[in-house]
């Protein structure tokens, strides 16, 4: 049996490979597209990375396999957490494979954390958490000597950081000590979470601002749902503008033309 390698792209809509693969741009997919077969796919539903992710690898729709979103509701709560690879009921092609006796290699799949037992090598995909340094929950994050230092630091140093960040985040959005405070109680009654996360909750959207808004990726925090690009394929304003005239102006041209 010849080796079979599937490569994943999430996100990569042939509305975006097309016209890239045409302009040169993107010359390996091209040369993929020009020798293979290529065609628009109907994706689940719901149409997020998780659930299309686990169907494509399961060959089940959603309902059956049990994993719907990046995230699900604590039953009884309106506190939220984190879904991976646990949360399928159905068996994925790896495991098939090795059941088989054949050997497999799974790099980085979402929703494949915590990894299981195959017959080859699994790594498992950015659902893994990393650190649970900066809020107390487990955040995706990347990777820095700045991430490493948050984690290796203790209470004497992570509290006074926190306290820090809060100060700097009311400073920002012109919040109250008494409603920091208020929140922080709020946080701690409604969502069950302990004082010490409470403490820690400031750091993340100081630490996010500095990544995404500030610039410094040093800091690695990058939160679930953010996509980094192209930096020259952000559209200006005006370009978003004009983007939303020219289509509002063909579907009511469409529309027109339609029989009542």
């Amino acid at each position: 049996m010849a080796p079979l390698l599937v490569i994943g792209l999430d996100g990569a809509t042939l509305d975006l490979v097309r016209p890239w693969a045409a302009a040169g741009r993107l010359p390996v997919l091209a040369g993929l597209m020009a020798r293979g077969a290529w065609g628009p796919l109907r994706s689940t539903v719901p149409a997020a990375t998780f659930p299309a992710w686990t169907s494509l690898t399961t060959g089940v729709n959603p309902g059956r396999h049990g994993v719907l979103d990046f995230s699900e509701r604590v039953p009884g709560t309106y506190r939220v957490r984190f879904v991976n690879g646990s949360w399928r009921r159905a068996p994925a092609l790896w495991t098939r494979l090795s059941a088989a006796g054949r050997r497999v290699a799974v790099l980085t799949v979402p929703a494949t954390y915590p990894p299981e037992p195959i017959d080859g090598v699994m790594v498992s995909g950015f659902d893994s958490p990393l650190t649970t340094a900066i809020d107390g929950y487990p955040q995706r994050v990347i990777r820095t000597e700045f991430i490493d230092h948050l984690e290796g630091s203790g209470r004497v140093m992570s509290y006074p950081r926190a306290a820090w960040n809060a100060w700097k985040l009311r400073q920002l959005t012109g919040t109250s000590i008494r409603d920091l405070l208020s929140e922080g109680k709020a946080m701690h009654k409604n969502q069950g979470l302990k004082w010490s996360q409470v403490a820690l909750a400031a750091n993340a959207p100081m630490l996010t601002k500095a990544t995404m808004v500030d610039g410094r990726a040093e800091v690695g925090i990058l939160p679930t749902g953010q996509v980094v690009g192209v930096i020259e394929e952000l559209p200006t304003v005006g370009e978003l503008i004009e983007r939303i005239i020219a289509e509002a102006d063909a579907t009511l041209t469409r529309l027109q033309g339609e029989p009542g």
